[in-house]
């Protein structure tokens, strides 16, 4: 993927990622006490992608050794 491409799919999914919790919350599923700590745990929680083997190691380094 090019930058462009990158920014596009990255846009997108934080974008689908947001309306699934905007419309959480217009439907009353979110308790209306919760904060930001709770509201970036839910963000974290819905925007998570599992994953394993060489790929998912060589990622989670290149993170660390990045400080990304």
């Amino acid at each position: 993927m090019n930058a462009t491409e990158q920014e596009e799919f990255v846009s997108d999914l934080l974008e689908s990622v947001k309306e699934k919790i905007v419309a959480e919350i217009a439907s009353g599923k979110i308790p209306q006490d919760w904060n930001g700590i709770d509201l970036r745990w839910l963000v974290s929680e819905k925007s998570a992608f599992g994953g394993s083997g060489k790929r998912k190691r060589e990622f989670n380094n290149f993170v660390l050794i990045n400080n990304l």
